[in-house]
């Protein structure tokens, strides 16, 4: 009899299973790539169907792909699980709060397709962090991300150096000519903040695993990050860098990943033009610098807004998001160029409090460990404070599925020394 091999601290008895429970469902790895691509692959879809319909399947996929997991993954709740759905109730609250007030009170009724979009993702957490599941052949879900973050890589050096130009999104107007790649997302502000988190998922699974291809697979798309000149990925990949090391378990480990990080560095230096890169990533603390100075701009007449506002609850919902100007035939105001102050405006205090509380507590629910995927998640959160990410759907898929993921390869890989005696009878 196979006995189960079962995480240190986990939710699920260790032993023998085959007699007392139902044997694991097979991870859904075709549903999974599907979901992973349309997610990614908006710019294709876009080339297809159009923008509507390509965010219509991307939700679609992504919404199957998680009905599959909940129906087939015999979820138990996990110790936050409580914690989890007092925020979303708290979220769901504010947004139904926001939407009476801003219809009343600013007269605007085209919130609806961002109240539909933010409560789809808080809902895509809960469900990711709030259950735990149980699959076989988990093993092959790493390579389906190294492919993902291949092929985004490869579109993206081809779009930056070779002057491909079939897919939608990139940005030549910033830098006089100098490209921006969208590479398959369909947007140069989506590609490298997905990017990013799938390279920090990849490094995790190296240290799961130690298969060296994930280590090189996410180090390459952490520098193709850097290279496509996104002050928002950069921000991701330096603090979550720096959080890696700040979470590792023994002064041993932040050494090797102190030097490790160090010459990463000096490899890209090396590899990419110096003077550009360095001014770019520079360029982040710079309020005076062009976006930085319009930015600040905008975060005061945000703040000025919601101060005026009940504070607690928005009036402004639906107005400072690209998401209606996408999904409806109304104009919004503008984007708030944060997604702490889009939801701020949007939703008020408790809005932030719903919202931002289920992201940390994604965040926070992966161990130690294995400290790069919890160091994806909060430079991840981080850096949406300055930048306008939350209603990125790659993104926030990515965010989202990363625990699930995580809390899978560890349980399938756990070394047999930190495994239950019981798990090791048969």
């Amino acid at each position: 009899m196979t006995p189960e091999r079962t995480r240190v601290g986990g939710d699920f008895p260790s032993g023998p299973v085959l007699s007392e429970q139902r044997r694991p469902a097979r991870f859904p790895c075709l549903l999974f790539t599907i979901a992973l691509f349309s997610a990614i692959g908006r710019g294709l879809l876009e080339n297809l169907i159009g923008k509507s319909a390509a965010y219509a399947v991307q939700v679609t996929c992504v919404g199957l792909f998680l009905l599959v997991v909940i129906f087939s993954g015999q979820p138990r709740p996990s110790v936050i699980l409580r914690r989890q759905l007092l925020l979303a109730w708290v979220f769901l609250l504010a947004v139904l709060l926001s939407a009476f007030a801003t219809l009343n009170l600013s007269g605007v009724d085209y919130w609806g397709p961002y109240i539909a979009v933010m409560l789809f993702f808080a809902c895509v957490m809960v469900v990711t962090t709030g259950w735990r599941y149980r699959f076989r052949a988990v093993g092959r879900i790493g390579p389906i991300v190294l492919v993902a973050v291949i092929v985004l890589s490869a579109v993206a050096i081809l779009q930056q150096f070779a002057g491909y130009t079939l897919l939608p999104g990139s940005d030549t107007a910033t830098f006089g000519g100098t490209v921006r790649p969208a590479s398959t997302t369909g947007s140069f502000l989506h590609y490298p903040i997905t990017l990013a988190l799938l390279s920090f998922l990849l490094i995790g699974f190296h240290a799961s695993t130690r298969r060296k291809f994930y280590l090189f697979g996410g180090l390459a798309g952490l520098l193709c990050v850097v290279a496509s000149y996104s002050r928002s990925g950069i921000v991701i990949v330096v603090s979550g860098l720096a959080l890696a090391v700040l979470f590792s378990r023994d002064v041993g480990a932040r050494i090797r990943m102190g030097v490790g990080g160090a010459l990463a560095i000096v490899v890209g230096l090396a590899t990419l033009p110096i003077g550009d890169y360095v001014s770019r990533a520079l360029s982040i603390v710079d309020l005076e610098d062009a976006g930085n100075n319009l930015r600040v701009e905008v975060w005061n007449d945000v703040v000025s807004r919601w101060l005026n506002s009940p504070l607690v609850v928005g009036v402004h919902a639906g107005e400072y998001t690209n998401v209606t100007a996408n999904l409806s035939a109304s104009t919004a105001q503008g984007v708030a160029e944060s997604g702490l102050l889009q939801i701020l405006i949007s939703f008020g205090l408790f809005g932030v409090v719903g919202f931002y509380g289920l992201m940390f507590t994604t965040a926070v629910a992966l161990p130690l460990r294995t400290p790069w995927y919890r160091a994806g998640l909060m430079a991840a959160i981080l850096q949406s404070f300055f930048y306008q990410s939350i209603e990125v759907l790659p993104f926030m898929f990515v965010f989202a599925i990363t625990p699930l993921l995580e809390d899978m390869y560890e349980t399938y890989y756990e070394p047999l020394a930190l495994m239950r005696p019981a798990a090791l009878t048969s």
